[in-house]
């Protein structure tokens, strides 16, 4: 039954494929927060657009409380990226603390 079992690791080029080969904690925190980034970014963009088009919907129409809720959204929104932008730079700001000779150790660390 063993020779049924193909090994796929080298087929991608993902940074897990041997964790326990030279990959870190650090190299981990790295790819959550580049994602984490790019996603809150993205979803910034689109929550932004949909409270401009409430926004402006609210306008035409009259309705106050609309563009109250959209004002709202819009205003989360923005502080839900501060948090997230905010969570990047510490990260990397305890990364030149603790490893001062390179200062992208934690936040683009050099895969091998």
């Amino acid at each position: 039954m063993n020779n049924l079992v193909i090994s796929i690791e080298s087929s991608f080029n993902s940074p897990f494929n041997s964790f326990g080969g030279g990959r870190t904690l650090a190299d981990i925190v790295s790819l959550i927060l580049n994602g984490a980034l790019a996603i809150a970014g993205v979803a910034l963009l689109i929550i932004l657009i949909g409270a401009g088009f409430t926004i402006i919907g609210s306008a035409g129409k009259g309705k106050p409380d609309d563009l109250t809720k959209a004002t709202k959204v819009a205003t989360s929104a923005l502080i839900g990226f501060i948090i997230v932008f905010a969570a990047y730079l510490i990260v990397q700001l305890i990364g030149n603390i603790f490893i001062p000779g390179s200062p992208d150790a934690i936040i683009s660390p050099k895969f091998n």
